[in-house]
């Protein structure tokens, strides 16, 4: 099992954004690819992750099918893949409100920041 910090702080609502969390984690040199599981508490349309550690994001999009993610690398380069990323559970699901992060994502011995928005 992974050893995760998570640190998680919640805002009002502004400009028509009715949830938004962020939540700050670091994943430890002992994790081995396993997917990061972080309960919102909502269902979010958007969720942007930012691998500081690196200076790269994914980011997900309602609509994007699970397990597909946006990435932006850190020299720029933009792609788009259907494996690999990030899962929104949806209001159909037991674990409505939950993000799923690939273990693509959620490397060793990095820093991330996410941020949902519903």
């Amino acid at each position: 099992m992974a050893n995760v910090v998570l640190t998680i702080a919640s805002s009002t609502p502004t400009a028509g954004i009715s949830n938004r969390e962020v939540v700050k984690f670091s994943t430890s040199g002992d994790i081995t690819a396993v997917a990061q599981t972080i309960t919102v508490g909502f269902v979010p349309r958007y969720v942007k992750v930012y691998n500081v550690t690196d200076n790269i994001t994914n980011e997900y999009i309602e609509g994007f099918p699970a397990d597909a993610t946006f990435t932006t690398l850190a020299n720029g380069t933009q792609a788009y893949a259907t494996t690999g990323g990030i899962t929104v559970y949806n209001d159909t699901t037991s674990t409505a409100g939950t993000v799923m992060l690939d273990p693509a994502i959620a490397l060793a011995s990095k820093t991330f920041y996410m941020i949902a928005e519903g």
